[in-house]
């Protein structure tokens, strides 16, 4: 047996396998202190705006058990057939990147329209939505053109979801309470593109009300590069931490 040689190729194998998984890096972070500012970058959020008037948000100190960070989450869709959230900038995704929030329902079964938590595009079968799924108590996640329906909520308990996407290879991890879900692939490179993401509903219009989102949402953190199974167990075990260096 050749040892050097295969030795080398052992080596050749670890640094591959290393290589293959990009650091993620923390780039936003939305900690809901009282506004919508980015304290990692400078992509702030912005409210939304319906008939020239910013949408109502309001800020309080409910956070998931155990949270040792941000100190505060933002409550969206807290009046009555109005619509209400906030637009991160497209600057603040990355063709391989992750995403992870925290919510609270007020209501687990969203009617008949789906209540949004985030859009990220314009169209069906395209792009980025996570919703709480029409007639279910299931958070359900959008990817290009797949559908992933994941586990069971209840009213105001919190929830943690990540999703990881590589946009060049047609990739996706669905994460939810800190287990992977799902993967998912498609076929079509137009099927997912980055756009900005409307957090609280479908789109910000009046017509829009059966598709509001109503709770709370707490620590937003946008990152370059795809967290992997075990940072989205430690995000998870510890809310309001971070992965990572901090770019």
């Amino acid at each position: 047996m050749n040892i050097p040689r295969l030795a080398a190729i052992l080596t050749g194998i670890l640094c591959a396998s290393t290589s293959a998984h990009a650091t993620a890096t923390l780039t936003h972070r939305y900690e809901f202190n009282g506004n919508l500012n980015d304290s990692i970058g400078t992509a702030n959020a912005i409210a939304a705006t319906i008939d020239g008037l910013p949408a109502a948000l309001a800020y309080d100190a409910a956070r998931p058990p155990e949270a040792s960070g941000p100190v505060a989450s933002i409550q969206i869709g807290q009046a009555a057939d109005s619509v209400s959230g906030f637009t991160i900038p497209v600057v603040a995704l990355s063709d391989v990147g992750s995403l992870s929030f925290w919510f609270k329902a007020d209501r687990s079964n969203a009617g008949e329209g789906a209540d949004y938590l985030l859009n990220m595009g314009g169209t069906y079968n395209k792009d980025l939505r996570i919703s709480i799924a029409a007639d279910k108590d299931r958070v359900e996640i959008n990817v290009a053109n797949t559908n992933t329906q994941l586990g069971k909520i209840t009213e105001h308990a919190w929830y943690h979801v990540v999703v990881t996407w590589d946009k060049t290879a047609q990739t996706a991890n669905l994460y939810f309470n800190g287990a992977l879900a799902k993967n998912r692939t498609w076929d079509d490179p137009a099927r997912f593109s980055l756009a900005p993401g409307r957090v609280g509903n479908w789109a910000f219009s009046p017509k829009y009300t059966n598709n509001q989102f109503k709770g709370s949402i707490y620590d937003l953190q946008v990152y370059s590069g795809q967290l992997d199974a075990s940072e989205v167990k430690q995000l998870y075990a510890a809310p309001g931490s971070v992965i990572g260096s901090v770019d």
